[in-house]
């Protein structure tokens, strides 16, 4: 991928269980933990709407965000993804990621992720 292709900078969090409780025995709220920072993505904001030909079928495709595929393992689906434009002030915050694709380059390593947002 191309870095002058970058849009957005993306941080991604992950809520927390916490395992301590407090004097009277009772669980303490977990909290949220930053796993990726500040990371190149490109965001697509539109999703995709089209009607199948064959079956008839409506099938909805949900906002993508491209990241560097050595992140493959640190997003995962139920984190929340805030999104900084590189250039311009229109942040996209809360948003939840929904899926995780990696996509493999020649040497059955991940170039890309490609991963579903939902929430835009």
């Amino acid at each position: 991928m191309i870095p002058n292709r970058w849009t957005h900078r993306l941080t991604a969090e992950r809520e927390t269980n916490s395992t301590e409780t407090d004097e009277y025995g009772a669980p303490l709220p977990g909290g949220t933990e930053t796993v990726v920072d500040s990371e190149p993505c490109r965001y697509r904001p539109e999703s995709t709407t089209y009607v199948r030909t064959e079956t008839g079928e409506r099938v909805q495709r949900a906002a993508t965000v491209v990241l560097r595929g050595h992140l493959l393992g640190e997003i995962q689906e139920g984190d929340t993804v805030t999104l900084t434009p590189i250039v311009g002030s229109n942040v996209v915050s809360g948003v939840e990621v929904r899926g995780v694709e990696p996509q493999y380059g020649r040497h059955k390593r991940p170039t890309s992720l490609v991963i579903e947002v939902d929430g835009v």
